[in-house]
């Protein structure tokens, strides 16, 4: 596994390097004899079905690290490390959104006898190996499948195999007879805003004229004889994980302060929008949407989108070990309590609070606008409602932790950096400062502003973690005949703070 630039990188690389590497499949494009080179098309763009997601690789030219490839990187025979037939001389990304690679072979017989089937045309197909670094989650298929863009990947090693997956590239296809077959970052598949939408719409207008009763006539009457109560009320279940938004959210789940046009085919995800818009999530807190399955999945807000993996059901915090030196060879080292703290997710999922809102709209609303539009930006309230909530949720759990008083002897005492914490400043202020760079400081920590504390808390949040509920039920009912319709929701939140001694308070 690659050294990583970040937690978030050791994180999203993780299923990646229980295999070593993650592989797909290209093709030869065509060879020099004399000069024992290929050229070859070693990626695209193109769907690859993973163990429990699809898979696309990014072709921007600054998603892709071509540095090992291009620093003496391995042909191999089959992925077999033990098996180097050759060289990559050059690597680079074509304007087709194609990794290509010119590689030259061996003089050894294993690499003389290589050259010759891929010459003939006997062995066509290139594997390459790459780790990745990055990645976002853009889509979903029908069958509730996740699709996953990876924005940041590194290859590391092209092989000459038997069995082609990417269909995209072949012997002899160039740039000009594969155009059209380019993927596009989102799918066609992906369960698109405008259906969510289009479920809470027919909710509500099931709401607006749904009847308290409905006549009861007998067998063998004529005339109905009584009324039997009926519900009003009419319900939507959004799973965070598989809806998406559209409106006034951008591509990355940023909010647009002015609403704009969607361009065709852009989507966010619910639980990236919460994420992107999540306070303590900016401040390296994990948000874990919890699943039916009992595993999670953990959201990370970076400059390349919103990063996943998935979790166990605990969530653990681990500290350094303390190594103490001794005044002898029979001495003992002091006994410690052992660094690690853990919560676990499922057994401690009873005491997950309910989070609800109720809000009424009217006439009024639904004249200034059409209801599909009036609808999707109530989502777009509700997402960031929801995000306020994890805040305080985590925030509150925080602050009743009664925890120590701030000091740069605290961090010092706990191996941490000025950029392991962040401050987060309450309504309060305490503490708190603009410096003559312009930069909000909270005890010379940089902060953020939030209204969900009174206080100001120091933390290295990495260690903490809000567990938000898969699902937000919505209920519409309608509360008078002139229009009113009472709209309400709700979803279960649960803090993680497996060591509060990790925070601190400002006075």
């Amino acid at each position: 596994m690659p050294a990583p630039n970040t937690e978030l990188d050791r994180r999203v690389t993780a299923a990646a390097s229980e295999r070593g590497y993650m592989s797909r499949e290209a093709s030869i494009v065509s060879s020099d004899h004399s000069a024992r080179t290929i050229e070859l098309a070693f990626s695209s763009e193109v769907q690859v079905e993973r163990d429990g997601w699809i898979e696309i690789l990014s072709h921007e030219p600054s998603a892709v690290d071509l540095s090992r490839l291009n620093n003496g990187g391995a042909l191999l025979e089959d992925h077999d490390w033990k098996a180097q037939r050759g060289v990559v001389e050059r690597a680079w990304i074509d304007s087709d959104g194609r990794g290509r690679a010119l590689v030259r072979f061996s003089r050894t017989p294993q690499g003389e006898a290589l050259f010759t089937d891929v010459a003939d045309g006997i062995k066509r197909n290139v594997s390459v190996g790459y780790s990745i670094k990055s990645a976002k989650v853009v889509g979903e298929r029908d069958d509730g499948t996740d699709i996953i863009l990876v924005t940041r990947w590194q290859p590391y090693e092209i092989s000459i195999v038997a069995v082609p997956a990417d269909t995209t590239v072949g012997v002899g296809r160039s740039a000009d007879n594969n155009q059209g077959q380019r993927k596009s970052r989102n799918m066609s598949k992906v369960r698109s805003a405008d259906a969510a939408n289009a479920d809470i719409v027919t909710a509500i207008r099931d709401a607006m004229t749904a009847q308290p009763y409905r006549a009861h006539t007998p067998v063998g009457a004529h005339q109905p004889t009584g009324l039997i109560p009926t519900p009003t009320v009419r319900s939507v279940i959004l799973p965070l994980r598989a809806t998406s938004l559209t409106g006034l959210f951008d591509a990355d789940g940023k909010l647009s302060r002015t609403p704009a046009g969607t361009p065709a085919g852009q989507t966010v995800r619910l639980s990236g929008a919460l994420i992107e818009n999540s306070r303590v999530a900016r401040a390296g807190a994990h948000v874990i949407v919890r699943g039916d399955s009992g595993k999670g999945i953990r959201f990370d807000n970076t400059t390349d989108g919103i990063a996943f993996e998935r979790l166990p059901s605990r969530f653990v915090s681990v500290g350094a070990m303390q190594f103490y030196p001794l005044a002898s060879e029979d001495a003992d080292a002091p006994l410690v309590p052992l660094p690690i703290a853990r919560s676990d997710i499922e057994k401690n999922w009873g005491s997950a609070e309910i989070k609800a809102f109720r809000i009424e709209l009217n006439r009024s609303a639904f004249n200034a606008t059409t209801t599909e539009d009036l609808i999707a930006e109530v989502m777009t309230a509700v997402t960031l409602g929801i995000a306020r909530a994890a805040d305080e949720t985590l925030l509150t759990a925080a602050a009743s932790a009664t925890p120590s008083a701030f000091s740069l002897a605290s961090l010092a005492a706990k191996d941490l950096q000025i950029s392991d914490v962040r401050a987060l400043v309450g309504a309060n202020a305490n503490g708190a400062s603009i410096g003559s760079d312009g930069v909000l400081r909270a005890a010379g920590i940089p902060a953020t502003l939030t209204p969900d504390v009174p206080g100001t808390l120091i933390a290295d949040w990495s260690r903490t973690a809000v567990v938000v509920g898969d699902e937000v039920t919505l209920l519409f009912k309608r509360t008078s005949n002139n229009g009113k319709l009472e709209m309400s929701g709700w979803l279960a939140m649960m803090p993680v703070i497996p060591d509060p001694t990790y925070i601190w308070s400002v006075a």
